[in-house]
């Protein structure tokens, strides 16, 4: 659900010619999605006028930011998730290793910065990823659990088993416990007015 996610750097130029590519390709991304989403859900006009929105939301939030993910929460609990971010309940998001690979995601890393968009494709929040961990489902920890706003690790587990194990027949694949997960915590860093 994210567009996200983004190794380590030689020097300056490089990095900034790095930066371009990423952001680059996340837009070949984002765009995709949006046309994905036009086709399916008749988004009309949201292709011309996303982009432009979440530049002046990343301007007016008087970071210094030079790349970003874009995320939007393909479910039915759009809102709710996004409200559970801002009031801080939801610090973390897990997804399986193997699906950022088929859908060709770059994996988040500490210090990325995320937009996250409401139901209406508006940009409510801005986070930056404070830390990536990368283990198997089965090793999970209540921490990231607890982070993800799911209270018990039990309760986390089940409900991820049953997503991931969905994501994985969509790509023709398995799900086992020991499929790597990719943990993201985050610190929202800046908000909409009013929020």
């Amino acid at each position: 659900p994210s567009w996200s996610r983004c190794s380590g750097w030689i020097n300056k130029q490089s990095r900034e010619a790095s930066l371009a590519r990423e952001k680059m390709v996340k837009l070949v991304f984002y765009l995709l999605y949006c046309c994905a989403a036009i086709k399916s859900c008749g988004l009309s006009g949201i292709l011309f006028n996303a982009m432009d929105q979440i530049e002046k939301f990343v301007k007016d939030s008087g970071l210094t930011i030079s790349a970003y993910n874009v995320c939007f929460y393909d479910s039915n609990g759009t809102d709710e998730i996004l409200d559970n971010i801002l009031c801080g309940k939801k610090r973390a998001n897990t997804g399986l290793f193997s699906l950022f690979e088929a859908q060709m995601q770059l994996l988040p890393r500490t210090g990325d910065y995320t937009v996250v968009l409401d139901s209406d494709m508006q940009p409510r929040c801005i986070t930056r990823t404070t830390k990536v961990d990368v283990v198997p489902f089965e090793d999970v920890t209540a921490d990231c659990a607890a982070a993800e706003g799911d209270g018990t690790l039990a309760a986390w587990k089940k409900a991820h088993h049953k997503a991931f194990a969905a994501a994985c027949e969509e790509i023709g694949r398995s799900f086992d416990e020991s499929m790597k997960c990719v943990c993201e915590y985050f610190d929202v860093v800046y908000r909409a007015v009013g929020q």
